[in-house]
């Protein structure tokens, strides 16, 4: 408590969210993405993320790509079969739309 406030992190720097999407590896821990951003985070001059706050980036990150995977697996079989239906469009769709999606705050 400060002054009789609870004192509350700062919300993540931007740069840092992007860091954790592009610098992750599916294979490897969230543990190594937590150490990659960290190493950014001291390049930029920033403040080193906690580990807890990565680890809910990376696991959203991941969800959603393994959402737009299971969106588009089926019409990239109907594309190399040289058909495309409405079926297809709307799976498109609705996986541009996930991808673009906001992350949330933290």
């Amino acid at each position: 408590m400060i002054g009789g406030m609870t004192a509350t992190s700062p919300r993540l720097d931007r740069r840092l969210r992007e860091a954790a999407r592009s610098l992750d590896d599916t294979s490897a821990p969230f543990a190594e993405t937590w150490r990659k951003v960290g190493r950014a985070a001291e390049e930029l001059g920033l403040p080193r993320p906690g580990y807890d706050t990565i680890r809910l980036i990376v696991r959203d990150h991941r969800r959603r790509q393994a959402e737009v995977r299971r969106l588009l697996e089926p019409v990239v079989g109907d594309l190399l079969q040289g058909r495309v239906s409405p079926w297809d469009l709307q799976r498109v769709i609705e996986a541009a739309r996930l991808a673009s999606t906001p992350d949330r705050d933290l």
